[in-house]
């Protein structure tokens, strides 16, 4: 049998133990490096996911968005937090709190009635970021083929030559606006397509 010191047992178990610590901290520090690498990633696909939201909007489809989340194990401190929707009791405000909500509330409220100018150049500018600054909305496009009355009423045949002329042209814009939709819900198809090609390859990286 080996027999062993008592000082030489201690400074085993020490060494031991600074091994161990020295793997823990090797661990949580490449831990640490790939929770904050998949933030990154995540709030790339967040913000392609704000675009996929909008093109499936405008083609009235549900979002097919891909909201990647943390796991509880990736981020175990969360256990500790409690959630805004998880309290059922009002949130108690200060005077100084409820004057900067109130004052806040008051000055969107203010916007949305106004129009206010700003808004209107970043709506304009996000269109014009995504390509889409000449779209218009189905809606509109459909506001636009509203048919005259009269158009209905009587056959062609029936028609003057004006009246025959007004509804040849009116044919005539009607199929133009269709191409013009077609055209513009194909590039939001492409598009879409190519942010969730996109949103993917961005998910295989990382694995």
């Amino acid at each position: 049998y080996d027999l062993y010191t008592e000082r030489r047992k201690i400074a085993q178990a020490l060494l031991r133990l600074e091994l161990v610590e020295q793997a823990k901290a090797t661990f949580n520090g490449e831990f640490d490096n790939l929770v904050a690498a998949k933030h990154k990633e995540i709030e790339k696909i967040r913000e392609k996911d704000v675009r996929v939201d909008e093109i499936c909007g405008e083609l009235g489809q549900p979002s097919l968005a891909y909201r990647p989340t943390f796991s509880e194990a990736e981020e175990p401190e969360r256990q500790l937090e409690v959630a805004d929707s998880e309290i059922e009791a009002k949130r108690w405000e200060s005077g100084e709190e409820r004057a900067k909500r109130e004052a806040a509330e008051k000055a969107a409220a203010e916007r949305a009635a106004g129009g206010d100018g700003d808004d209107g150049a970043r709506r304009a500018l996000r269109q014009m970021m995504h390509g889409t600054l000449e779209r218009k909305r189905d809606d509109d496009l459909a506001e636009e083929l509203v048919k005259p009355a009269w158009m209905t009423e009587r056959p062609l045949e029936e028609m003057t030559q004006d009246e025959q002329a007004a509804v040849r042209d009116f044919e005539a814009r009607q199929k133009k606006v269709e191409e013009e939709r077609e055209k513009v819900r194909k590039g939001l198809q492409a598009e879409l397509a190519k942010l969730r090609a996109e949103t993917a390859d961005l998910c295989r990286s990382f694995n």
